[in-house]
């Protein structure tokens, strides 16, 4: 028997209200970088975590970590 493990690090981000339901493409690409920016803190802080993106739009900073 082979045993595998794996191993998740998620980046999240959340659009403003204000934005909800606008298709410019600056946003989509803003609010994906943010996810990113959370991903890369995920995968800095260790296995199977979760970041959210800093609740101020625009920033590239995320979170604190969560299990």
């Amino acid at each position: 028997d082979e045993h595998h493990s794996i191993t998740i690090s998620i980046g999240v981000s959340q659009l403003p209200d204000e934005f909800a339901g606008n298709d410019d493409v600056a946003i989509i690409e803003k609010l994906l970088g943010t996810a990113d920016g959370a991903l890369y803190q995920a995968k800095e802080s260790g296995r199977n975590r979760v970041c959210l993106a800093a609740s101020n739009y625009g920033s590239e900073r995320a979170a604190a970590p969560f299990v």
